[in-house]
């Protein structure tokens, strides 16, 4: 009798292996379908939830609401200020923005017109506008008809805070002091640039003491 139960016990040992197997695979393949099915594992990337509340605000037309998406210092083209508050930003708010650009940004779908780069945060169409993960305006590269006139103009009367020889340039690019040194760099044409320094005692009136021209811009992206 107890060889005959042995024999049993050995011949249902296949099949209790088998019966494993197959209910892991059962759990293995609802866990599949849960995950895909459950919406806090949604296809929809997280970014895209960002971007619609973002899109949301700026259709709403609310310009306080927006000036508390920014991150600041919000930096803008030289000759032009930092912007570093939501006052400053609604000072500007016609610089910067325009019914153009909001009615692109308001019509636009996050699945298609919006793009996360990296570590360069999440892109408007071709860079015309960037946001960090939060949500928060980093850059603004598009330029309103008011905005453009008046930068012609800072650029204009920025020529006559130089040298005579230096007031070709098309336009500046970036101007700052060291503990010795007031520096600037123009760009001349299109992919030409020219470095200028004087004392930080000079005024930029004077002859500068260094000049170099036909500098050339690289840049290095992080991995």
């Amino acid at each position: 009798m107890k060889r005959i139960d042995q024999k049993l016990i050995s011949c249902a040992e296949p099949l209790v292996r088998v019966s494993i197997k197959l209910i892991t695979a059962t759990i293995f393949a609802c866990a599949i379908i849960l995950f895909f099915s459950n919406p806090l594992w949604s296809a929809e990337p997280s970014f895209e939830n960002t971007v619609k509340h973002f899109i949301n605000v700026v259709a709403s037309k609310d310009r306080m609401a927006l000036a508390h998406l920014v991150s600041y210092p919000l930096q803008r083209r030289a000759p032009f200020s930092s912007i570093d508050n939501p006052g400053q930003f609604l000072e500007v708010y016609d610089e910067i923005l325009d019914e153009k650009i909001v009615t692109a940004i308001s019509t636009s779908r996050a699945s298609s017109d919006w793009s996360e780069m990296g570590w360069r945060g999440i892109m408007f169409q071709n860079g015309l506008l960037w946001l960090d993960e939060e949500g928060r305006i980093t850059a603004i590269n598009y330029e309103t008809e008011k905005g453009k006139r008046k930068r012609g103009e800072l650029i204009e009367a920025d020529r006559h805070n130089l040298h005579s020889s230096l007031r070709n340039f098309a336009e500046p690019v970036l101007e700052w002091e060291t503990a010795k040194f007031r520096i600037r760099i123009d760009r001349l044409t299109h992919d030409k640039f020219r470095y200028s320094a004087w004392p930080v005692n000079k005024k930029t009136t004077e002859q500068p003491d260094l000049v170099l021209r036909n500098g050339s811009v690289t840049i290095t992206l992080p991995y």
